[in-house]
This record gives structure tokens, C-alpha cells and sequence, in this order.
């Protein structure tokens, strides 16, 4: 019943989908925004409802008893849903963590492998075992060594079947390598192809689990 609201909620919505699709990040992180914007919008309603020129139009809005018990409705509604999703996420956070980097980096330290060549991969969740280690690590999507991870068109998508050959150059250039993987590496074939390994798995967890490679090269077949 609010012009004005509706503006707001409609400009709000434009700039949230405007930056998420120029950005591309965040996954789920922003979509809370839209239902801030929308709480928003209904406070704006009750501060600047639209004029009616005439009495019979307020008195016509009888509906607007309806329609604020409507509100009510929903508004509780969303409420209970997310009250409901708080005890969800609750739980998982509660059984299982967020990322399972700080285990990685145990496992690489007690089992003494921090000299090892390390490639990681996706190299925003690997970034914080470089930083528990204490070192760079080799970035397939930044193609260079990184210490610290720079959002910049510099990084490309790479295919998952080019992680099997890259491991396997980068053993074949005198490195010792672990493959530090977001994702578990499926393609039997190219593991056996290249003395991949799994060494360890670290899951799961809410959002970064790993899966930890010794790379033994080509060698081993023979």
C-alpha cells in the first residue's frame, strides 16, 4: 500500500542481483540481504503509506484490515521459518566445522611433509593451509605460486582433468608434490596414470572439506 516501499524493495533488489551478477561471489552469503530489504520495505510502508484523496478511499480500504492481518501473517511466517532454519544451522555447526584447514595442516606437520611442493585447489579454500603452514603454495588457477590469494582476472577456471597432469609435471620437475584438493579427485584411470595418491581424507564438513594427493609420478607403474 506503499508506493514509496515498493521502490525501495524493487531498486534494493536490482542493486543485490546487479552485484551478484557482476561479482559472482558469495554463493548464499547476500541472499539475507533480500529479506532484510523486504523487512525494510514493510517499515517503510507504515512511515509513508500512500495518501488517499478522499475519505471514501480510506473508508474503502476496510481491506486495509485484511491486508495488515495478511502482513502479520507472513511477516510471522517468515519469522518461524527462520527461527527454524537458526536451530538447522545450529546443528551442523555444532557437529561438524566449518572447514577442516586446520586439520590438514596438523596431518602436513606431524607427518613432517611442509617441504613438500604443495598445488591447491580451489586455491580460496586451500589459501588458509598455506597460511597455517606458513607457505606458498602453487595455484592451477592463478598459475603462478601465491602466498596470499588476489581476487583478479588473473585467475581462470581450469578443468578438472588438467589437475592429473599438472601434479604429475610438477613431480616430474624434481618436486616432492602434494595435491591439496576442495573435491575428491574420481578419474581412477589418470590416478594410476600419474602415481596419484590419496593420502587422507578431511571430511566433512559445512563448507571446505579436503582431500589430501601424494604425488608419485609416472615411475611407479613401471
Amino acid at each position: 500500500k506503499s508506493r514509496f516501499a515498493w521502490q525501495f524493495f524493487l531498486l534494493s533488489i536490482s542493486l543485490i542481483i546487479g552485484f551478484l551478477s557482476v561479482k559472482g561471489l558469495g554463493n548464499l552469503r547476500y541472499d539475507g540481504h533480500v529479506f532484510l530489504s523486504f523487512l525494510i520495505a514493510l517499515w517503510l510502508g507504515k512511515l509513508y503509506p500512500n495518501r488517499s484523496k478522499n475519505k471514501q478511499d480510506q473508508t474503502s480500504l476496510s481491506s486495509v484490515f485484511s491486508y495488515e492481518r495478511l502482513q502479520h501473517l507472513v511477516v510471522g511466517l517468515l519469522l518461524t521459518i527462520q527461527i527454524s532454519a537458526t536451530f538447522v544451522a545450529y546443528y551442523y555447526e555444532y557437529h561438524y566445522s566449518f572447514s577442516k584447514a586446520m586439520e590438514v595442516s596438523r596431518y602436513i606437520k606431524q607427518n613432517r611433509l611442509e617441504n613438500h611442493y604443495i598445488i591447491g585447489h580451489m586455491d580460496y579454500a586451500v589459501a588458509p593451509i598455506a597460511f597455517l603452514l606458513d607457505k606458498a603454495f602453487y595455484s592451477p588457477s592463478a598459475r603462478a605460486s601465491i602466498s596470499y590469494l588476489s581476487w583478479d582476472d588473473k585467475r581462470k577456471p581450469i578443468p578438472k582433468d588438467s589437475l592429473y597432469h599438472l601434479a604429475s609435471q610438477k613431480q616430474e620437475e624434481g618436486h616432492s608434490v602434494l595435491l591439496i584438493s576442495s573435491f575428491k579427485l574420481k578419474n581412477e584411470v589418470l590416478l594410476k596414470e600419474y602415481g596419484i595418491e590419496l593420502m587422507q581424507a578431511f571430511e566433512p564438513a559445512i563448507k571446505e572439506q579436503f582431500f589430501l594427493y601424494q604425488v608419485k609420478g609416472k615411475e611407479v607403474l613401471k
